[in-house]
Parts: C-alpha cells; sequence; structure tokens
C-alpha cells in the first residue's frame, strides 16, 4: 500500500486523492503538476483547509491574485486587518497612519481600499489610531504611552459625527466632536503602506509546496529520512524551534527586475553546500527559500539542479536550467 508523505501512514490506494505542487487558488495549468497516490486524503484536506486556505485569503500573494485577474472578489471578499497582512494610509494628511482593508467594489468588478470605523488619538506629538471598538478608556491611555495628564485630542475615519461622539462619551473622552473624514472615494487614489508576518502557518505552506515539487520530480528522494524533519513540519509544525524558510533578495530567475517580474511562478532545486534547498516564489513577489534536506546522504543527489515556472498568463508550465556562465539565478526558457 502507498505510504503517504506527510502523515507516513500505509493506506489503500483508495484512501489517496490528488495534490496539486502549487494550490490550485493560484492557477490551474494545462500541463498540471499533480501528486498521484503521495498524499492521502486525510492530509489532503488538512491542508486545504488550513495551509492553503492561509495563503489564498490571508497573505499578500493571495491579493495578488486579484490584481493578475485570477480571481473576481464578491461581497465576502476582504484582506487586512491580520498580522499577515496589513495596511496603514501613508500620505501624510489627515488619516496618515489609518488602517484600511480590501474588499470588493460595488459592482464587484475588482478589490478597492475601504477604511476601518476608527480613531486617531493624539497628544500633539504623536497619533495611534484604535479601531472604534477596541478605543481604551480616556484613563486607560497611559498604557498605550500617552502621559496621564497629556492634553489629548481625537480625529475619526469611517464614522458619522454623531456615531463618533455617542462612543468618545462612553469612553470618558471629551465632549466635543471630534474631527470627522468619511471613508474613502470611489476612485479615490491613496499611498499605503502594506506590512505583515510571515507567520509560521504562511511558512509551513510555502514549505508544502517545495516538498511537493521534490516528490513530483524525485519522488524517491522526497520519501527518504532526511527529509523528515520539512516534511513535519509542514503537516505538524513541529519541532516548535524547526523553521526551514528564510528570504533571499536575489531573483530567482535572471532579468526579472521588479518592472520586468513575470506573471508566474518558480519553484526550483538545487544540492548545494551538503544541503539539499527549494525556492519557491508566487508571482515573484517574494523569494523562500526551503531547507528539504540538511545533508545525511550517502551518497549526495548532486544530480538535482533545475526548477520550473508556472506561467499565469498562458496556463503553462515550462522548464528552467542553470545559467553555467552565470551560476544562480536560473534563466527563463526562449519565447517561441
Amino acid at each position: 500500500m502507498p505510504i503517504c508523505l506527510y502523515c507516513l501512514n500505509d493506506k489503500p490506494v483508495a484512501d489517496f486523492n490528488r495534490e496539486h505542487v502549487v494550490p490550485e487558488a493560484f492557477g490551474k495549468f494545462k500541463n498540471n503538476f499533480v501528486l498521484h497516490e503521495t498524499v492521502c486524503t486525510d492530509c489532503n484536506t488538512y491542508f486545504g483547509k488550513t495551509l492553503d486556505l492561509k495563503l489564498g485569503r490571508q497573505s499578500i500573494e493571495g491579493l495578488d491574485r486579484y490584481d493578475a485577474n485570477m480571481k473576481r472578489p464578491d461581497d465576502k471578499t476582504r484582506f487586512g486587518g491580520t498580522l499577515t497582512l496589513s495596511a496603514r494610509i501613508n500620505d501624510g494628511g489627515f488619516a496618515d497612519g489609518a488602517e484600511v482593508y480590501w474588499a470588493a467594489a460595488p459592482d464587484e468588478s475588482r478589490l478597492v481600499l475601504h477604511l476601518y470605523p476608527q480613531f486617531g488619538v493624539t497628544d500633539g506629538g504623536r497619533t495611534l489610531w484604535f479601531r472604534s471598538e477596541q478605543l481604551p478608556q480616556r484613563n486607560d491611555l497611559s498604557r498605550h504611552g500617552f502621559a496621564q495628564e497629556a492634553a489629548i485630542s481625537v480625529k475619526s475615519v469611517g464614522m458619522d459625527a454623531d456615531l463618533s461622539f455617542g462612543l468618545l462619551a462612553a469612553k470618558g473622552y471629551s465632549t466635543s466632536k471630534p474631527e470627522v473624514a468619511g471613508g474613502t472615494q470611489e476612485g479615490e487614489e491613496l499611498d499605503i503602506r502594506i506590512s505583515g508576518q510571515v507567520d509560521r502557518l504562511l511558512r509551513r505552506a510555502i514549505a508544502k509546496i517545495a516538498c511537493n515539487y521534490l516528490a513530483h520530480e524525485y519522488p524517491a528522494i522526497a520519501a527518504m529520512p532526511q527529509t523528515l524533519a520539512v516534511r513535519r513540519f509542514v503537516r505538524h509544525g513541529t519541532p516548535e524551534d524547526f523553521s526551514p524558510i528564510t528570504f533571499s533578495a536575489k531573483p530567482l530567475v535572471a532579468g526579472a527586475t521588479p518592472e520586468l517580474t513575470p506573471l508566474a511562478h518558480g519553484v526550483t532545486l538545487e544540492w548545494k553546500g551538503g544541503r539539499l534547498l527549494g525556492d519557491v516564489t508566487l508571482f515573484f513577489r517574494f523569494r523562500y527559500q526551503v531547507l528539504l534536506a540538511d545533508g545525511g546522504f550517502l551518497i549526495p543527489p548532486t544530480m538535482i539542479s533545475g526548477g520550473h515556472l508556472f506561467n499565469v498568463a498562458a496556463r503553462q508550465i515550462l522548464p528552467l536550467t542553470s545559467d553555467p556562465s552565470r551560476g544562480r539565478p536560473l534563466t527563463p526558457p526562449k519565447r517561441t
């Protein structure tokens, strides 16, 4: 019976289903890379409800799917407001620092920015923004770094003046009405600052892509004990102090500058410095390097080198090859 790559249980063939190397949420390709009898249905279902869902809905790469017209928003689509993806206005104006999120335009044709209902509390030197439901009591502002006797002024965005006034009064602030600004206007451009953490769940989602790719290209090596640590990390997130993901500022594909970034994903493998490494990039937003095996091979797999470009626009998967004159990064295939 086949043995699942991740839970390590041997199960009947009927207990396995298809597992895509790159999650389907990030593209469907004509020559799709799919694993058969490799990932059991239980693990596949778990990944779909956790790692893949997190990557698709709470990461900047998930947001990129809408910019790439791969997915149309609906009234339930929403990005932002999480530790892994948030955005704030960065224009130096009235609402500078206020938090925004992405949601569907009225016609659901695209994502647009919306302001959370929130208050900006300032002591003249700095402004802290609090969502309306998180505004602290006036006498608790010292916990947020404000001097107890400091003169405080408050402004609000994303709500009308009467609602702002009532919320402030209930929290013990001055009864004078705050300065108020409404929501964002249709077609209005905003300068924003995007931030977020690549948390452990997102790292596991990226590591799964690299593990799946290794299993597709070199199934025997993927199942060896040397890769067990990264597979346990993907499936269980253990051990707690193990994190095989690092970031690289170098381009994965030669010539892929920010101005010429291809609408594609890239996944590569290489044996380097006694370690088996995988590289993953989605929409060429970030380059993640995954430690798949830290040595331990009786015969080093030096033959491992190469990768594939997942062309989202053409729905094609194309091979990448090393350029001996430059070494890494890899060069894209010639256009035909």
